[in-house]
């Protein structure tokens, strides 16, 4: 499933200068927050949560899209499956 654009963005999280799997648990725990459909914008600059993040993402069924990937900043949109 696509990301929607569209769609009102639920949270950001900026895990800039975390180590992996910080960024990932923060992920988890935004997404363990929020409603169906819902978006997060997760910023991380660790090369690691490029994989660790898109594989998970995979596993669980939200969708994933890389918004921006500059040097070692990653922004990443993640839109919570529906149940």
């Amino acid at each position: 499933m696509p990301v929607n654009s569209k769609m009102p963005l639920y949270k950001n999280i900026d895990a800039t200068g975390l180590a992996c799997p910080l960024p990932l648990l923060k992920l988890k725990q935004a997404l363990h927050s929020m409603g169906a459909g819902e978006q997060v914008v997760l910023k991380a600059s660790d090369a690691n949560s490029l994989t660790d993040i898109k594989r998970f993402c995979e596993i669980s069924g939200h969708s994933f899209e890389i918004i921006r990937q500059e040097n070692q900043l990653f922004e990443f949109l993640i839109q919570k499956k529906n149940s």
